[in-house]
């Protein structure tokens, strides 16, 4: 189903030492073809709207889909549920770190205990509710609004890939490369929602989102300077 199974290293060229960010940047583009799959996500059901940046996780890094009604821990537990016994991994299925064998009630917990991710979560959800209030046409304004939905929730999905690689040596600096692509799209998100303001600048909603989003961006960027710090070699 996968075909871009992630290089997981603990050492490159020079013996005895971790990747560092540039090294994992370059295999995780390489081999996660992350934007496309995003991007195919969409794709697949445009009408859809994400409300939870986990389910948009495990359905990119997974391929496992938990519907669009019961919330996030029960669908885990389900598919967990129903998932048959094997012997063994399969050489197809790729590694991410985060696992559907993982409990899901203590994965929301670890994650939501991460301030970023908590924030972009609140980010997303209050963006959620602004498109659900929002009148539709197709215009040039609902694509725009789409677009700036789609890079909000890849804030949450990118932090808790990060969080699903960990923060041992060998995985720490993927984990980094990851808040970085978090950031990123925090980023972009502020930078639409600017140009959405330009259109309607009386708009309590998306004033009350451009301030929200620039917490979001101070959270992971203080993430990223504290798991920087924990990289020695």
């Amino acid at each position: 189903m996968q075909d871009d199974v992630p290089l997981i290293p603990n050492k490159m060229e020079e013996p005895g030492r971790y990747w560092r960010e540039e090294e994992w940047e370059r295999s995780l583009l390489e081999n996660e073809r992350l934007m496309d799959r995003y991007q195919k996500a969409f794709e697949e059901d445009p009408e859809r709207r994400w409300d939870d940046p986990l389910d948009l996780y495990y359905k990119v890094q997974h391929g496992i889909d938990f519907g669009k009604d019961v919330k996030f821990p029960e669908k885990a537990r389900e598919a967990e549920e129903e998932r048959p016994e094997s012997g063994g991994g399969s050489s197809e299925e790729p590694w991410h770190g985060v696992s559907v064998e993982d409990d899901p009630a203590s994965l929301r917990d670890d994650l939501e205990s991460i301030p970023a991710y908590r924030l972009g979560l609140e980010f997303s959800m209050a963006i959620h509710d602004y498109l659900k209030g929002s009148e539709t046409g197709g215009s040039w304004e609902d694509s725009l609004r789409m677009e700036f939905y789609r890079h909000a929730l890849r804030i949450g999905a990118e932090i808790a890939g990060g969080h699903g690689l960990g923060y041992e040596e060998d995985t720490l600096c993927g984990n980094i490369v990851k808040n970085r692509w978090a950031l990123g799209h925090a980023r972009e998100a502020a930078r639409l929602l600017r140009i959405l303001l330009q259109g309607d600048g009386s708009s309590e909603s998306l004033k009350n989102l451009l301030s929200m989003v620039h917490e979001v961006q101070k959270e992971i960027e203080s993430r990223v300077v504290e798991l920087r710090r924990k990289v020695w070699w």
